[in-house]
């Protein structure tokens, strides 16, 4: 397990990085700059941090796997464990690494517990105003139970995201998905 919280914390070390030096480089630069760095070849330090980055999220998946086939866990217990950490705000996996684990266990139509995938959803509402990246956290938790689960969104929770405040003038995605499935909701 030690090996996905290490692999977590390097993550989570990229992009702080990552940020800095975005926010460096639009600071100092325009957009044409980009645009000439890119067909010159030349690519800016913040987009060669996101590359690592999207190794990692590669890397934690493949760690993720291999600890639960080595423990003998299946990958549904094991997403159940590390998301229970984030409830409990113990040593914390972070979020958009365990959405990636989900999106690709939905891949080999391996489901999780819909119970943790309730419960990570609720915490979430505990947020008022919602703030970034909350906003898509929640949008991608009910994809995943939308996409990967017969069982309907319960709708007080559909209903509580439609009715959630957010403190960013793009962050409409899980109010748009929540609309979205409510309208469908039987």
């Amino acid at each position: 397990m030690k090996k996905i919280y290490d692999i977590n914390d390097e993550y989570e070390e990229l992009k702080i990085q990552e940020s800095i030096e975005m926010n460096s480089y639009f600071e100092e630069n325009s957009g044409e700059h980009l645009e000439k760095q890119v067909e010159s070849g030349i690519t800016p330090k913040w987009k060669q941090l996101e590359k690592q980055g999207e190794r990692k999220i590669k890397e934690f998946i493949s760690a993720t796997q291999a600890f639960a086939k080595n423990e003998n866990i299946s990958e549904n217990d094991l997403v159940d464990i590390l998301a229970e950490k984030i409830l409990d705000k113990s040593k914390s996996i972070n979020q958009f690494l365990l959405i990636n684990l989900m999106w690709e266990m939905g891949k080999s139509e391996n489901s999780f517990s819909l119970n943790t995938l309730e419960k990570l959803i609720r915490k979430l509402l505990e947020n008022d105003p919602l703030e970034q990246p909350g906003d898509y956290y929640m949008e991608s938790y009910i994809d995943i139970w939308n996409y990967d689960s017969d069982i309907p969104i319960p709708a007080d929770i559909l209903e509580k995201i439609i009715l959630l405040k957010v403190n960013s003038d793009n962050s409409y995605g899980a109010l748009i998905k929540a609309s979205t499935y409510l309208s469908d909701h039987p």
